[in-house]
């Protein structure tokens, strides 16, 4: 058994919540969770940040800032990784269209994270959160979460380019 390795962030120093990790067919790890940060007097906001801890490292990567900083809080992230090693990490976000689903993939080819990309529409839904993913045949990422449409909560799912 190794010694806890604390995740640490200067950007973010407040609580760390709800951790999610996956690792891929080679071993590498993906670690994402979300923390607070709070502006001088200001309201406290919760990110997500991402390391990842190669295969072959003693280390984990610095955190990397994983959501939309233009918008308000995110928080609840799931992982997937398919056999190639690409890692899709999905979350919802809270911003002007209320909680919206956002997505953003790790490429391990150019070793960087995407920008986020919204999977919920935000013209037909209040509410999305709570996603989920799977990878399925040809490494193609399925993408579900709970969607209030202003009378009634789906679920959806969608299909990840």
């Amino acid at each position: 058994m190794s010694a806890p390795e604390i995740q640490r962030s200067t950007a973010f120093t407040g609580s760390a919540l709800a951790p999610a990790i996956t690792s891929d067919a080679a071993g590498n790890l993906t670690l994402v969770w979300e923390q607070a940060k709070s502006a001088q007097g200001g309201p406290v906001r919760y990110g997500l940040l991402a390391a990842r801890r190669e295969a072959l490292a003693s280390q984990w990567s610095p955190p990397h800032h994983l959501d939309d900083p233009a918008q308000r809080s995110a928080g609840n992230p799931v992982l997937a990784a398919d056999a190639a090693g690409n890692v899709v990490c999905a979350w919802y976000q809270d911003g002007t269209r209320g909680m919206q689903v956002q997505t953003a993939r790790y490429n391990p080819a150019q070793r960087r994270w995407g920008a986020p990309q919204t999977l919920s529409d935000p013209a037909a839904t209040v509410q999305a959160s709570f996603p989920a993913l799977a990878v399925g045949a040809a490494s193609s990422v399925m993408a579900v979460w709970q969607q209030f449409n202003g009378w009634r909560t789906l679920a959806v799912a969608r299909w990840l380019p």
